[in-house]
């Protein structure tokens, strides 16, 4: 059973019913009386005194049958009263007034609205937005009101966090934005950015920027773009040194576009991996005291962080160019991740369907106009850059 604050319809019924039975008390007595004026009447009418005495003995069976009838709601209501029947029926008909079916309008939109934040769905939304139809206190109806309004944008954000998923369009991520700052409920906007938080603003950034026709360049392994200058990290030091995350997280940046691809997690950044690698907690202002700078080969290959990312990795060791350019294109024919080094700076390389490399430069553009993330070659890779130093493979574990 619901409460009787919730169940309007059965308070509703319920006072009809009694209604009906104080109806019921007043009518019966009334067509009594009017019954035998007109059943004398007529018998006096004919002067007969057969018929006036026939009229008079049904009178009296006609009395006693309307007090019979008047008495029974009133032993029912004793009956209900005094038996073992489920309290919440006796509440339910004690309550069956018109205060308490106001009342019970009144409150009945919050568990229409509580269901309508939980689930954000338009069918929810409606649902409790016409429960307030009803709605007699006019404060609470405004209450309720603001309430709905914010659901609501919660719904449209929502639904365009998921467009901007399949679009992968930085229009669609800056109305999702747009339409986030409108929601002023706090519990409501945390809950979108983290959802937000998820599709990473610079790999929707990446469509504009970087592809040549506008649309998203897709790799095999679907890995999103980090900008390691990204705001919501650039300024960020990680060791004693005051080193940036801008200045001097390529590799870090690189790591975390393949941890992040690999899992499936946009929630993994340069700043969680940073954090892992180097064992501080950069969201609360740890500095590192161990390494200065850039990251460190150990540190990309370290066992401990490759197994947390449930990742493996493979030095590509080719000290002979040609060598090493065919080592990294195979790596890549096998649907890996490569991290390469070239001099001062470290980047990605993804396998593309067609055959070609995508490259993504967490600095796109670093040190050299003429190059940038998309689609490359290793050869121009090579020579835009004066060569790879080094270079890691990554797949799945």
């Amino acid at each position: 059973m619901l409460s009787i604050y919730s169940n309007v319809e059965v308070l509703s019924v319920l006072r009809i019913f009694k209604i009906a039975i104080n109806s019921f008390k007043i009518i019966v007595p009334i067509l009594l009386i009017i019954t035998l004026i007109i059943d004398y009447k007529k018998a006096v009418s004919t002067r007969e005194i057969d018929i006036i005495e026939q009229v008079r003995a049904a009178s009296v069976s006609k009395i006693l049958a309307a007090i019979l009838i008047f008495s029974i709601p009133t032993f029912i209501q004793i009956i209900i009263s005094t038996s073992q029947i489920d309290s919440e029926y006796k509440i339910y008909l004690e309550n069956a007034t018109i205060e308490n079916i106001k009342n019970a309008y009144n409150e009945r939109p919050i568990e229409y609205i509580k269901a309508a934040r939980e689930n954000q769905t338009l069918k929810t939304y409606q649902i409790a937005k016409n429960s307030l139809v009803n709605v007699s206190d006019l404060e609470k109806k405004a209450k309720y009101e603001d309430e709905l309004k914010q659901i609501k944008l919660a719904i449209e954000t929502k639904e365009m966090i998921e467009k901007v998923k399949i679009s992968k369009k930085n229009t669609d991520y800056k109305e999702a934005l747009d339409s986030l700052e409108k929601i002023s409920d706090r519990e409501l906007k945390n809950e979108l950015n983290k959802e937000l938080e998820k599709v990473s603003y610079t790999m929707i950034k990446y469509v504009d920027e970087y592809s040549s026709n506008g649309s998203y360049i897709d790799s095999l392994l679907n890995l999103p773009y980090y900008d390691q200058c990204d705001l919501r990290w650039k300024d960020i030091q990680y060791d004693i040194s005051m080193s940036t995350i801008c200045s001097s997280g390529s590799g870090y940046t690189s790591f975390s576009m393949i941890a992040a691809g690999f899992n499936k997690d946009m929630t993994i950044t340069p700043v969680t991996i940073i954090s892992k690698m180097r064992g501080v907690n950069l969201k609360e202002g740890e500095l590192s005291k161990k390494g200065y700078g850039a990251t460190s080969l150990a540190e990309l290959t370290n066992t401990n962080v490759l197994n947390y990312y449930k990742l493996k990795a493979k030095i590509i060791e080719e000290q002979n160019e040609e060598k090493l350019k065919q080592a990294i294109i195979e790596e890549l024919n096998l649907t890996k991740a490569v991290i390469i080094l070239v001099p001062g700076h470290y980047m990605v390389l993804a396998p593309s369907e067609d055959g070609n490399i995508i490259l993504l430069d967490p600095k796109s553009n670093w040190n050299n106009k003429e190059i940038k993330t998309g689609k490359q070659t290793i050869d121009k890779i090579w020579n835009a850059y004066g060569g790879i130093i080094q270079a890691i493979s990554y797949e799945k574990k």
